[in-house]
């Protein structure tokens, strides 16, 4: 089957089996949980039925993707491998155009839009940024909508007047909508649109006489995205941001600090900046450790779940050029633990301490600053270091994403959706101290009225 375009039926049946075989959360969260069982089994019918009903790739990831929230896990991860078009490909894009759905709106329908209360959601929109597009938005329902926003005016000759530019989808409480948005080359991606009055998507769209309200300074108004840099708050306080601890930017970092060793090992202050990173790997956050460090810090284990998918995946390691000896030794004894323990959870990583031979007298005072965008590799690392003396966490609870982990990849057998799962169950979960969907807490809350930066300074600073 591999190579050839799946049902959404059997793009559902591919995760389903997936994640009732393999998932490292499955027995915590269904099987051997009465209460999530009984949901489980009654959305398993709900959307069953509704993906033999979907035709549309697109509505089919999206309901995958809405099913799959129920787990409540980052980790557990489908992507939409849909080709992206290139603005040369004029071929694919006029077809994708063509295939584009036209709601048509006459004269009168679109002067009562205009005319709509400014609380209603229905309404003229306009592209704030740089008003290139102008759509209504009007109530048109089926299963995976309840508004359409069509185009009323482009200024690209990607979009044509009466073209679905966004699909919205009521939510069951709030005001933020399951969303897909249609990029210039008319194809879909799912988003989330908070709404207010005249405006959605965070002030993205606003209906025409919107004013923004005039706002203090906020997080992350004081705050610049970057991979990472350094610079000097004052002369006691060296200021740190590191924007991911993706593999691919593990070098930067170690260059980063390095360049400052000196600030490092003379200021008293320092404020690392982790918001909005979302995690990426252990490794990354290495050379930052002995800075932060004051005592043995224990860390717990986990275990990955024996199948023999898993134990095939664990063995796909040794066939990565990058694998060392080191590596090749740990995954082949995985493997044979898990062969000898069939259907079992068998220990991935053992529980353990980590003793440095030396403490850094500088810095003296580490404030880190997190919020709800800080997530896996960034919560594992959070958790070494408020174990810190030196170390105060500042900010927001973050994303609580690290219980279940280390992503296995399924071969899936239709090209058009990969899927992931965690594969991992840390010893937190027995032990009831789990983070998952709750977070690392900061010993300091931060609101989005403060210049989180100024806060973390003044704080430092204090006599």
């Amino acid at each position: 089957m591999a190579g050839a375009q799946c049902t959404c039926e059997e793009k559902f049946n591919f995760v389903k089996r997936e994640l009732e075989t393999n998932y490292a959360g499955y027995r915590d969260k269904v099987s051997e949980n009465e209460q999530n069982r009984k949901t489980y089994e009654e959305l398993l019918l709900n959307y069953q039925a509704r993906a033999r009903k979907t035709t549309r790739s697109l509505y089919c990831y999206m309901l995958l993707r809405e099913w799959l929230a129920f787990f409540r896990d980052g980790h557990v991860q489908l992507r939409n491998n849909e080709p992206r078009v290139s603005q040369e490909d004029t071929l694919a894009i006029n077809e994708l155009i063509r295939k584009t759905e036209t709601i048509h709106l006459t004269d009168k329908e679109l002067e009562d839009l205009r005319h709509k209360k400014s609380s209603d959601l229905e309404g003229i929109y306009i592209l704030r940024k740089d008003t290139m597009y102008t759509v209504a938005l009007v109530a048109n329902k089926n299963e995976f909508r309840d508004y359409a926003a069509v185009i009323v005016d482009s200024k690209t000759p990607y979009w044509k007047k009466g073209q679905v530019k966004f699909e919205m989808r009521k939510p069951d409480s709030g005001t933020v909508y399951r969303t897909i948005v249609y990029n210039w080359a008319h194809q879909g991606n799912g988003a989330l649109y908070a709404t207010g009055e005249m405006w959605l998507d965070g002030q993205v769209w606003i209906k025409p006489g919107y004013r923004m309200p005039e706002m203090n300074e906020t997080a992350p108004g004081d705050f610049t995205y970057k991979k990472a840099d350094a610079r000097k708050l004052s002369d006691s306080t060296l200021y740190i941001q590191i924007g991911t601890f993706s593999g691919d930017n593990a070098g930067r970092i170690d260059s980063l600090i390095k360049a400052h060793e000196k600030e490092l090992r003379s200021m008293p202050n320092l404020v690392l900046d982790l918001r909005y990173n979302g995690g990426g790997a252990d490794g990354s956050y290495q050379p930052l450790l002995p800075y932060l460090y004051t005592q043995p810090v224990a860390s717990d284990g986990n275990e990955i779940k024996s199948t023999p998918d898993n134990v095939r995946r664990v063995l796909a390691y040794l066939e990565d050029e990058s694998a060392t000896a080191e590596d090749t030794l740990w995954a082949t004894e995985l493997a044979r633990k898990m062969e000898n323990a069939p259907g079992m959870f068998v220990e991935y990583s053992p529980t353990d301490t980590t003793a440095m031979e030396q403490t850094t007298l500088y810095p003296k005072k580490v404030a880190i600053l997190v919020n709800k965008n800080c997530a896996s590799s960034t919560e594992q690392f959070l958790l070494f270091a408020k174990e810190s003396k030196k170390v105060t966490v500042m900010g927001k609870p973050t994303y609580g994403e690290l219980d279940y982990s280390n992503v296995l990849q399924a071969e899936s057998p239709c090209p058009d959706i990969t899927f992931g799962y965690s594969s991992t169950r840390s010893y937190r979960v027995d032990k009831g101290t789990g983070i998952d969907n709750i977070g690392i807490l900061p010993a300091v809350k931060l609101t989005d009225g403060q210049n989180w930066i100024e806060e973390a300074r003044k704080y430092l600073e204090r006599k």
